[in-house]
């Protein structure tokens, strides 16, 4: 099998979940034999933790943010553990799961960009303000684009990905699915193992564009402040923390900075832990992360939902946590593509707008 969407499109008017990581282990499921819910990914990785078995996770970006109709069958945190369970690769594929009575999902949004131009604009001057008074150093401000869906999220998921994807899918409601191929780790832990790693700054992903980036002070900058912080998240959690030289890390049309960590973690420190130290990161938030937190809600005029939260699952001994990035949400005949673009000093409205244009062509282009 050289892609393990087929199986879960045979499975049809239950709830499917999926997620593949970069080395093609992954998992897949099929109606939902238990669910647990709380305020936070942290609450939801305690209860799974105490639970013990395997469990697939995620979180809205914001906890704090008010909630949009069609993100509530995600809920604020959730974890499912499905009836039918599929590892990744190699598992004998069982038959289709029984349909669960129908409930049709919440309509997403009304077609067209959120914000608007002249509104993005007008955030974009209001964050670089925030900047110039030093209330923040970094913001990154985010676009959602709600179009005609040209497929579902199962066939988009099924086409080509990059060696640094990860890919995942939530359908905790038939018919509402949250999908996405992200390149970003938020944490994997093994045992007593964790990595994590620092991702920022974007540019094509050509010979220009590499040179580009790796020149740019302004991603520099923006880079910096991201391995800062996942160093200073780590550290108390490690005793032992060790992290790699810069490098860039192609990620389909689009290459980024990138600095990663390992680390032993310490006595009694677990995945509830890691994620509520380790997200949001700057490279989805901005920093301070809780004056930046205070800009985006209230300047940001969406929900963001599950876009740039925690997605992942958690097996015995092993738990991988993505950032939701290059992803959309998939209801009746609509998809709503989500992207972001970090603000430090000296950013420009323009090139911003053009950074989530090129991210959310991950989603809409493919």
């Amino acid at each position: 099998m050289n892609t393990p969407w087929p199986w879960l499109e045979q499975q049809r008017g239950v709830s499917r979940f999926g997620f593949v990581r970069r080395d093609g282990t992954g998992l897949l499921g099929a109606g939902i034999a238990e669910q647990v819910s709380g305020t936070s990914i942290g609450e939801v990785l305690e209860q799974v933790q105490a639970r013990g078995g395997t469990w697939f996770v995620g979180g809205c970006f914001d906890p704090g943010a008010e909630r949009a109709p069609w993100w509530s069958p995600f809920g604020t945190a959730s974890a499912w553990r499905p009836h039918t369970l599929v590892s990744l690769p190699g598992q004998a594929l069982p038959a289709a799961s029984a349909p669960a009575p129908h409930r049709p999902p919440p309509e997403p949004p009304a077609h067209g960009p959120h914000p608007d131009r002249a509104a993005w604009e007008r955030m974009v001057e209001a964050a670089d303000d925030s900047i110039a008074r030093g209330q923040i150093e970094k913001v990154v401000l985010a676009r959602s684009i709600s179009e005609p869906a040209a497929t579902d999220a199962l066939s988009w998921l099924a086409g080509p990905s990059g060696k640094r994807d990860m890919a995942f899918l939530f359908e905790p409601r038939p018919g509402l699915a949250f999908a996405g191929l992200t390149p970003e780790l938020l944490f994997e832990r093994m045992g007593a193992e964790v990595q994590s790693e620092a991702l920022a700054g974007t540019n094509a992903n050509t010979e220009e564009g590499r040179a580009r980036l790796m020149a740019s002070d302004k991603d520099a900058r923006e880079h910096a402040l991201v391995v800062e912080a996942v160093h200073a998240s780590l550290q108390p959690l490690c005793d032992q923390l060790k992290k790699t030289p810069l490098k860039l890390a192609p990620a389909g049309k689009l290459v980024h900075r990138l600095v990663s960590f390992r680390g032993a973690l310490r006595a009694g420190v677990g995945d509830a832990q890691l994620a509520s130290a380790l997200h949001p990161t700057p490279a989805v938030a901005g920093t301070p992360a809780d004056a930046a937190l205070s800009f985006l809600r209230t300047h940001e005029p969406f929900d963001r939902g599950w876009y740039a939260g925690p997605v992942g699952i958690v097996e015995p001994h092993r738990t991988t946590l993505a950032v939701a990035l290059r992803c959309g949400l998939w209801g009746g005949d609509t998809r709503v593509a989500y992207a972001g673009a970090g603000l430090v000093a000296g950013s420009r409205a323009q090139a911003e707008w053009d950074e989530t244009e090129a991210k959310s062509l991950a989603v809409r282009g493919r």
